[in-house]
């Protein structure tokens, strides 16, 4: 994990150092390995670096061979190696071995083309000083942040919304329009923050700024197209062998490679299938049900590879909202994120700077984390439904969810018509709303609403989420979770 941060059209701002490195060091956590700068008076770049490929040689920003252009990235290319190949053979020339460097040429030589190239998860700028014209873009599925605020007609940008409490510029607002999407959901969907006039670049879009103007794009849409003419065996064979290419891909690294391991079976067919150096594993003080570190040890055993754990009291679990909150920049009522987050159980690299385990992801040199997840979201989804709701309704909600299955093929045949069909049914009354809303998210159904307001809950959230998980964690007791 890496971090940047910028600003362009700061007035007097742009040459102060003093801002660029406070608004770095508020991501430090990001990138504890190195720092640095670039500022030209027309734009302020920083970033923090954790090292995972070339690590001496792998610095950011990084410029291209006449330093007419400018990068910093956050993420992984884990198809970077084929990528640079073919613009050695056009031409460029390489001054790191990092996948980074790829984007830079790569934008050179494909123009936004280069992003439909890429495998992997990325956020990231680069800044063409000929022209003095700033593009950004983001990865597929949004695994990775990227924030901007426009602010008494400054720009920034970043990994973290944190970073911009240090410039001159940025006012502190409650967006209160926030609060109903997360009071919803669980966490804050669409592009809007809890901050006002803080957004988020949506997944799967890039962005040109010039001027003092922003135009954004998308360059991806996802497609589901079903080949039912194929025996089950065959998709068994295919899921294994797109599985395993994905896990090998994601171990290219110069460290060690760890795997989070909660003995579930997403995280348990990574470890597996990675032979990875560790595993950890993370545990709640609160009984069996909360606490799967005796079933990760006894895989780790089998496997076998090492496994580390650590065991959170409810002292730990409640004293250290505020920090996990910090990190977290916006509120998420998953009470996991106590295990993951960088503070108060320090991850890679404050453990690394220990030298020893101090946390129950990490431990001293291993930097770089493998993890099950989505798994049950990418075959089809997980559909939550409030227990009393079904039990007061079964037939309609076997009916509703056959539908919302077959929908996947209908929306994805005849997009536009069927949004149409939404509009006049009167579920949405936008049609490029309801086009938005691609099926196969979580559905959520709440107490007390027929079928019709659930299903206008859950398009109109997908309008704002644009094709992401919807929903969050739900209390067990109370739902239904139906594969």
């Amino acid at each position: 994990m890496c971090g940047f941060v910028g600003y362009i059209d700061g007035g007097e701002t742009q040459l102060m150092e003093p801002v660029l490195h406070a608004m770095a060091d508020r991501i430090r956590h990001r990138g504890p390995d190195d720092a640095d700068y670039y500022m030209d008076g027309e734009i302020s770049l920083g970033f923090r670096r954790l090292s995972i490929i070339d690590l001496e040689g792998g610095r950011q920003p990084i410029l291209n061979e006449d330093k007419s252009k400018v990068l910093m990235f956050n993420g992984e290319i884990y198809n970077y190696q084929s990528l640079r190949e073919d613009l050695l053979k056009a031409g460029h020339v390489f001054t790191t071995k990092t996948d980074s460097e790829v984007l830079l040429h790569g934008f050179e030589e494909y123009g936004t083309d280069l992003l439909n190239k890429l495998r992997g998860m990325f956020a990231f700028i680069i800044w063409d000083k000929n022209t003095k014209t700033l593009f950004g873009a983001r990865d597929y599925f949004g695994i990775k942040p990227f924030y901007y605020a426009k602010m008494q007609g400054t720009l920034m940008f970043g990994s973290e919304i944190k970073s911009f409490v240090e410039h001159p510029h940025f006012k502190r607002e409650l967006n209160e329009r926030a609060l109903e999407g997360y009071l919803s959901f669980q966490y804050s969907p669409g592009y809007e923050t809890f901050f006002k006039n803080v957004y988020k670049l949506p997944p799967a879009h890039y962005f040109f700024y010039k001027d003092g103007k922003m135009d954004i794009q998308r360059y991806w849409i996802p497609e589901f197209n079903a080949e039912e003419d194929k025996p089950l065996e065959y998709w068994v064979d295919e899921i294994e062998k797109t599985f395993d290419d994905s896990v090998n891909a994601h171990k290219i690294a110069d460290v060690e490679v760890g795997s989070f391991l909660s003995s579930g079976v997403d995280s348990s067919y990574v470890a597996c299938s990675a032979d990875v150096d560790k595993t950890f594993t993370v545990g709640f003080d609160n009984g069996e049900k909360y606490n799967e570190i005796s079933y990760a040890k006894e895989l780790s055993e089998l496997i076998p590879v090492k496994n580390y754990s650590k065991t959170i009291t409810p002292e730990e679990f409640w004293g250290n909202f505020g920090k996990i909150q910090y990190h977290m920049d916006e509120p998420l009522a998953d009470p996991s994120a106590v295990g993951v987050l960088p503070e108060p159980f320090k991850t890679a690299a404050i453990a690394k700077s220990e030298g020893k385990l101090s946390a129950p992801v990490s431990l001293t040199d291993v930097w770089d984390e493998l993890a099950g997840d989505t798994g049950s979201r990418l075959l089809t989804g997980v559909t939550v439904v409030r227990r009393a709701f079904a039990e007061e309704h079964p037939e309609a909600v076997a009916e509703f969810l056959n539908c919302h299955a077959a929908s996947v093929k209908a929306v994805n045949a005849a997009p536009a018509d069927w949004a149409q069909a939404v509009v006049d049914a009167g579920i949405v009354d936008n049609a490029k709303i309801a086009e938005k809303a691609i099926p196969g998210c979580m559905l959520v159904c709440q107490t007390g609403k027929d079928m019709k307001a659930a299903l206008s809950g859950y398009l109109q959230v997908l309008a704002d989420a644009d094709a992401s998980a919807v929903g969050g964690k739900l209390p067990a007791d109370d739902f239904y979770y139906m594969e």
